[in-house]
């Protein structure tokens, strides 16, 4: 059964101010921030590190821990993208800058993976990774990339499988899944960042079989399609696309199983059609949902473990902010409800930053700009494992873990992240 959407007496009273303030301000206020009642949680696991320079979150069920920290000075191009769980919970993390990719596991048997190690290096700017198969295939720069990987989980071969998905002074590839067919799905940006609206070199998503043969457009008329994710249920692809300047808000694209098993390829409007209904625009599939303004989706996944059971089958999404506003937008990670047949139900919600003390209910930029979320740093990527535990990449060179809170927590006011490579 669905959890209840419900909103606090805080949200209500916001939202009555919100009304009588209208005729005063024409000015778009912050959504108003919604506390759902979460059952607490029995659950087994090594003892949790409560962390207090992570965003705030749910304390009574969650337990978020810093696994990885080496913020560096930002170079134009991410420390870190990409994120994919590999055989016996290896982790395995893009870096951009560097062009390599690096791996974390818990040899110990901890509960902690240990420090980092390098597995591959020579890519141009890798910026995301999924792992199917013993291989992790990497969107990068320079294209589509295929690394064998041996028992230690290192690269054993890699072979280039694509060259040209990234256009001159077009946005990276940011995407890149396994669907349930067994090929491979890239989604594609855009080869200008604020394309006029006669310009015909749209975003689109493109598959592939796995040796990277028998090219195929699933989707076209994105702008920069960051994030892809397949229903755990139905083999819907979704599609989180950041609409740019141009459009209300970033948004969800649905393909439904049926279109991809068919070859029909939907339109989805940019950059012709993003805010029109013109008689040209009338085959253009509208989103399925859209986000706050300005929130960024930069990775999202469907929540298919028992870990946490009152997000089971919804999509939890990473909001990596806006980018040229005073007051933020996103910095967030947020779960987006989905009903029984798939589809998304109007629920939404914070899962950082946020508390369940009603006296920390803020609008998600008052978080931000006090320091109790993500801000300044980007949310880029996510990995789920089988417990359930959530990892979260920041772009700068954070990792973050969440997982189901233990009883037994250890208050540890300035935690030793792992070591650095």
């Amino acid at each position: 059964m669905k959890r209840p959407n419900r909103h606090s007496l805080l949200t209500l009273a916001w939202l009555i101010a919100l009304s009588l303030s209208a005729c005063r301000s024409a000015a778009k206020a912050p959504p108003a921030p919604i506390v759902t009642p979460h059952p607490t949680l029995q659950v087994e696991g090594p003892p949790c590190h409560l962390d207090y320079n992570v965003p705030y979150y749910l304390t009574g069920i969650i337990c978020f821990e810093r696994l990885y920290d080496r913020v560096v000075t930002s170079e134009a191009v991410p420390e870190l993208g990409g994120l994919a769980l590999g055989t016996e919970g290896t982790l395995y993390i893009a870096r951009p800058s560097s062009g390599t990719v690096w791996a974390m596991r818990d040899v110990d048997g901890d509960g902690f993976p240990d420090a980092p190690y390098q597995v591959a290096s020579g890519l141009p700017h890798p910026t995301a990774l999924t792992f199917h198969a013993g291989a992790l295939y990497v969107a990068a720069e320079g294209g589509l990339f295929r690394l064998e990987l041996d028992a230690h989980g290192l690269a054993r071969t890699q072979k280039r499988l694509v060259a040209d998905l990234t256009a001159p002074n077009g946005l990276w590839p940011d995407s890149v899944r396994v669907g349930p067919d067994g090929r491979v799905y890239v989604g594609v940006g855009a080869s200008c960042a604020d394309c006029p609206k006669e310009a015909t070199s749209a975003g689109a998503v493109l598959s592939f079989a796995s040796d990277g043969s028998d090219r195929r457009t699933v989707a076209s008329g994105l702008r920069h399609p960051r994030a892809l994710a397949f229903h755990p249920r139905s083999g819907d692809l979704w599609i989180a696309d950041v609409r740019g300047p141009q459009a209300p808000s970033d948004a969800l694209f649905r393909v439904p199983a049926a279109e991809l098993a068919a070859g029909v390829a939907p339109n989805f409007g940019y950059p012709a059609c993003v805010e029109t209904s013109a008689p040209h625009c009338v085959d253009v599939v509208p989103p399925a949902y859209t986000f706050p303004d300005q929130s960024t989706p930069a990775d999202m996944l469907f929540y298919t473990a028992d870990g946490f059971p009152f997000w089971q089958d919804d999509l939890i999404v990473a909001l990596a902010g806006s980018w040229d506003r005073a007051e933020p937008s996103g910095y967030a990670l947020v779960v987006v409800s989905f009903d029984a047949e798939g589809l998304p139900d109007g629920g939404y919600e914070r899962i950082a930053p946020i508390s369940d003390h009603p006296s920390f209910a803020f609008p998600l930029a008052r978080y931000s700009l006090m320091g109790m979320g993500f801000f300044p740093y980007h949310p880029v990527a996510l990995a789920l494992d089988p417990q359930g535990w959530l990892y979260i990449a920041e772009q700068e060179g954070r990792i973050l873990r969440i997982r189901p809170r233990p009883a037994q927590v250890i208050d540890s006011r300035y935690p030793t992240p792992s070591p650095t490579p």
